[in-house]
């Protein structure tokens, strides 16, 4: 059973958004990243004019670590094709996530992924 809803429009020129009411799990982030996905594979062949993308979690009721992690994933997707990647309406789910994830729902940090650290030799790629 489905505890999310997810749909997208094009509210404004340049803009594709995806907004996701209800639980923000495992689930939903795989929807998301699905639904990304066909938009990635829409822009690469007909080309297009979005400049950003937008996921819009105000409806969201609860959320999970695990439905977060989509959020990376989206960023790469979406950046890999020239665009700005944001969350928009997730100011209510700061409170209810630990500390580490609150970036990825702020808008403003959401849309740059962080350089991977590096180690010394033997380290995992």
């Amino acid at each position: 059973m489905n505890d999310h809803l997810l749909t997208a429009d094009t509210p404004r020129t340049g803009t594709y958004r995806v907004r996701v009411s209800g639980v923000f799990d495992t689930a939903a982030g795989a929807h998301l990243l699905r639904q990304l996905d066909a938009w990635a594979r829409d822009r690469d062949t007909v080309g297009g004019t979005t400049r950003t993308v937008v996921a819009d979690l105000t409806g969201v009721t609860a959320v999970s670590a695990a439905g977060l992690k989509a959020i990376p994933h989206a960023v790469r997707t979406v950046s890999r094709r020239g665009c700005a990647f944001t969350v928009v309406g997730a100011e209510h789910l700061l409170g209810r996530v630990p500390p580490a994830a609150r970036p990825l729902l702020r808008p403003s940090e959401a849309v740059r992924l962080p350089e991977p650290v590096t180690s010394g030799a033997g380290s995992a790629p």
